[in-house]
């Protein structure tokens, strides 16, 4: 009786620290395959409009294009389109020229089995908006053509354009650029400022709209 309860408080101690051993374990992510730019890989995974896992264990963020965070307007939509268009699926990532973002996503321009690129097919039916980062503006031509296609045909995102203001700033270093609201609090901790006659015009530079004052 008395060796169990001398071993008995040890041996717990030991237990819990096995299972919070073993519970970190399963919690880590699988090894990285070596992602293979010829290669194609099956998409297994969709966080949401704009970022999904191949099975490699890559996760991807598709360049060129911001789609709405969870809760936002369209972001359901611009989710299920991913999962539609991409769960499952074969699919060709094309690194982009800065292939990695500060997360260490992979990022790329994601070319699917039928030979579209799909950052532009996300622009063409209004589920995001434009979000161009020096030097990743390989196809800025065809995603800005999207842009202005799902504008004028009022898809999606731009089927309700906000009130419009007097001007429209744009303010920002690289992955920081948005488009704001004159009277935008953001403004203040942000540089370079440039001032832009309308909304449009703003975001066609590939400025996304910020998230605080919501031009």
């Amino acid at each position: 009786m008395r060796r169990m309860r001398r071993w008995g408080v040890p041996l717990i101690v030991l237990l819990c620290a096995l299972g919070v051993a073993l519970r970190h374990a399963l919690r880590r992510r699988p090894v990285k395959a070596p992602f293979n730019p010829s290669k194609l890989y099956r998409v297994i995974g969709v966080r949401d409009g704009d970022t999904f896992t191949i099975d490699c264990g890559e996760e991807v963020r598709v360049v060129g294009v911001d789609t709405p965070e969870k809760g936002r307007p369209f972001s359901r939509r611009a989710t299920n389109f991913a999962r539609r268009t991409l769960l499952g699926r074969l699919v060709r990532i094309e690194p982009a020229k800065q292939p990695r973002d500060r997360f260490g996503r992979l990022l790329g321009w994601v070319w699917t089995e039928n030979g579209k690129l799909f950052n532009e097919e996300v622009l063409r039916r209004g589920l995001g908006y434009l979000y161009l980062v020096e030097p990743n503006t390989k196809y800025r031509e065809r995603l800005l053509a999207a842009q202005r296609e799902a504008r004028a045909k009022r898809r999606g995102l731009w089927r309700r354009p906000p009130k419009p203001e007097p001007y429209y700033v744009v303010a920002g270093n690289g992955a920081s650029r948005t488009t704001h609201r004159p009277n935008c609090p953001r403004l203040k901790h942000l540089p370079n400022h440039k001032i832009y006659k309308s909304r449009d015009q703003a975001l066609d530079t590939g400025a996304p709209p910020c998230r605080i004052c919501n031009p």
